[in-house]
């Protein structure tokens, strides 16, 4: 169980809240976490839940970051004059962040 709860910090410690690509990797080692002992007799309700916990809010932290990213993305072509189509991207808007 220590072993576990070391990796879960290390996770949460490395996690670069400004880049999108580090919060999907810790989403995924948090995920690793759950499936691979939520099972586990030695390894408490308490702690699954709150890895859960943690993996719902980077979760939702990545899907903040893409939108605001996309904001800015489009922002910038507004700005540049540059068909959103040509990009790649629709004004529909994208789903809503918990």
């Amino acid at each position: 169980m220590m072993e576990l709860q070391k990796e879960y910090e290390d996770i949460v410690e490395n996690l670069d809240h400004e880049s999108f690509d580090s919060l999907m990797e810790g989403l995924e080692k948090l995920l690793d976490i759950i499936e691979g002992n939520s099972s586990k007799e030695n390894v408490g309700d308490e702690f699954i839940e709150k890895v859960t916990k943690k993996a719902t809010e980077v979760r939702n932290e990545a899907a903040l970051l893409l939108k605001k990213q996309r904001e800015g993305i489009i922002g910038m072509a507004d700005l540049f004059g540059i068909s959103l189509s040509e990009l790649g991207i629709t004004l529909e808007d994208p789903p809503d962040v918990e």
